[in-house]
This record gives C-alpha cells, structure tokens and sequence, in this order.
C-alpha cells in the first residue's frame, strides 16, 4: 500500500510484497486470444515467393556448370591457360631430361604444340619421347581423357655454325608463348645464370623457364610426383609461377606449399596492416586457383629479413624437392633476376 504502479529494479533484492507491476494480467484468456489473431493474420497474408536464386540453386547439376562457368572465366584471364605454342630448348643432360618432362606434365592437358630444340650434339637423345610420355601420364592423372596426343616437333640445333640465338629468335617469331630451358650447366657459382643458358634466353622476349635439377632429380628426372614449394609474393610473376606451380601438381597429383615472405620487422603501423592484407589476398587467390584443379594446397606466412634464407628453410623443415619461383627479369645484357633468386640458386638444396 502505497508503492506505485510502475515496475523498477533495484541493485539488491527487494522482497517481493514490494515488487507490482503495471502491466496488464497476462491469463489463459488473453493468451488464447494473441493466437487466434496471429493465426488469422497468417491465413489472410499471401505465401511469401522464394527467391530466384534459391530455386535455381536447386536445380541439379547447378552447382558443377556455376564450377564449370567460373573456371572458364578465370581461364580466360590466365597465364597457362592461354598458352598455344611452347618451346623447349635442352640437352641431353639431367637438367635438359627433368625440362623435357615438366614441360610434358604442362602441355599434355592441354594440348599445346611442343617445338624441342636440342642444343647438344648428343645422338638419339630421347627428348621428345620424354615430352610425349609426361604428356600422356598427365592426361590421365589430371582427368583430361578427351585430350588427345600432343604434337611435338623436333629441331637439331647443334650443328657446326648454326647461330642458336638466331634460332631461338626465329622459333619465337613463329608465335611460341613460353620457353623452357634445360641444360647444363644451368647457374654458376653464386646463382649467376650459365654463359650456355644465357645465349638461349636471351633471344626469347617472352616469359621463360631456366630449369636446375638437383638432389634426387640429378638421377631420377622424371619423377611421378613432387612435393613443391611456392613462394609468393603479390605480383603477376608469381602469379604465373602459382599457375605453373599448379599444372604440374595437378599433372602427378602432388602437393603444393605456398609461403609468403614477409618483412621481419612488424611495428603496429598503417603500412603494416596493409602488407597483412597482401598476404591474405595472395595467398587467398592462390587457394582459389588450386581448387578450382582440385589440388591440395597449404599456405604459411613466414617472416624474415632475408627472403631466399626463408625459402630455403621451408624446403629443409618439409623435404621439397622442387621450387617454383616467379620473378622478373632485370634490364640489361646479362641475364638477372634479383637478389633473391640468385641466393636460391646458389643455395638450394633441390631443383
């Protein structure tokens, strides 16, 4: 008696003689009430229309042609995926035969007209079989059963007199997207680029590919799996080394590691929260690419001041016996791809 008709809240208890409420009475009566009315309400609305998108979700088959068409759209905009032509020049060492077989692993699939120069005048060289039979072997493990058998051309190089420069540059006239080179000796010391590989390269304006075979691949050339190593950075050079990378692991059913190498240094800054959004952009991209092949991939972020001692510590911890690399080719007479990759070369302990 006397307390008014309001409800309110106390930090302590109250007893519960003192607590009223204002609202109304909340009965058996009232309740039966509210649902009559809710279900009237419900009868009287018209049925709410599903959205467009969920019923065509629910088409079968819709979820493998949205794969298929989003494939097709990202094929359009990629780097290996518009190859057409490719050529290899080699030798008959373990370099030239591991070059013969990667470059077979990347055009079986799909394909792609091989031409094959050999700079060596070593007879019967088996290159071009080594070509075809990767092919064939990554036709089959990649699924592609309707690819028939690539065409592959063969051009002796090693002749007395034959200018191999002016070779190479009439072979890229003829429209060829991408060189792979395979001889030996590939680099010298301190990852300076070989004199030999050096007059091949240099004649090619497009992008290429310098192979050097090491550890098990000095012996076994042309292995039936990897276990590849990608570092990458937010650039298309490695890009285009991620769609490399990701032919061949798709082509023998191998596993792919891609890391990114970042700046040891981290102070709480703008400029460092928007290298942390680089990393997960890259390596995110790099993930949507290998599932798009069903390819498994692994990511890590590592950080260092040195890039290449990174790279080098990544393929000790988990055994890679193969580095894709992507970098860009410094102006000048000399063939140069940074310092990073010079130190890879001169270090690594596998191809």
């Amino acid at each position: 008696r006397g307390v008014p008709r309001c409800s309110f809240l106390l930090s302590t208890s109250p007893p519960a003689s003192l607590i009223r409420s204002a609202a109304p009475p909340v009965g058996p009566q009232s309740t039966g009430a509210a649902a009559c009315c809710a279900a009237r309400q419900r009868r009287a609305a018209p049925p709410r229309p599903r959205p467009a998108q969920d019923v065509v979700r629910n088409i079968p088959g819709f979820a493998d042609e949205q794969a298929r068409l989003e494939r097709e759209a990202r094929e359009e905009q990629g780097f290996v995926t518009n190859f057409e032509r490719v050529l290899l020049a080699t030798d008959a060492s373990a370099n030239g035969r591991l070059a013969a077989h990667l470059l077979g692993l990347i055009a079986g699939p799909r394909e792609l007209l091989t031409t094959v120069l050999k700079v060596d005048a070593t007879p019967n060289a088996p290159v071009e079989q080594v070509v075809k039979r990767s092919a064939e072997m990554a036709r089959r493990t990649s699924a592609e059963e309707d690819a028939g058998p690539i065409e592959v051309l063969s051009r002796d190089i090693a002749e007395q007199g034959v200018d191999q420069t002016e070779v190479v540059e009439e072979e890229a006239a003829k429209g060829h997207d991408f060189l792979m080179i395979g001889v030996e000796p590939a680099c010298m010391t301190g990852g300076l680029i070989s004199p030999k590989a050096i007059d091949i390269g240099k004649a090619f304006e497009g992008p290429l590919a310098l192979i050097d075979g090491r550890g098990r691949h000095r012996t076994w050339s042309a292995p039936s799996r990897f276990n590849i190593l990608l570092p990458i950075r937010d650039t298309h050079h490695a890009r285009h080394a991620a769609e490399v990378a990701i032919e061949i692991a798709r082509a023998t059913g191998s596993t792919v590691e891609a890391i990114y190498v970042a700046s040891a240094a981290a102070p709480i800054t703008y400029r460092a929260f928007a290298a942390g959004v680089e990393e997960e952009v890259a390596l995110k991209e790099v993930v949507s690419l290998a599932e798009a092949y069903d390819v498994r991939v692994r990511t890590s972020v590592r950080r260092s001041s040195r890039a290449a001692a990174a790279i080098i510590g990544a393929v000790k911890r988990s055994d890679h016996d193969l580095i894709v690399l992507g970098v860009s080719r410094r102006p000048g007479k000399h063939f140069f791809f940074g310092e990073t990759a010079a130190e890879v070369l001169d270090s690594a302990p596998c191809s």
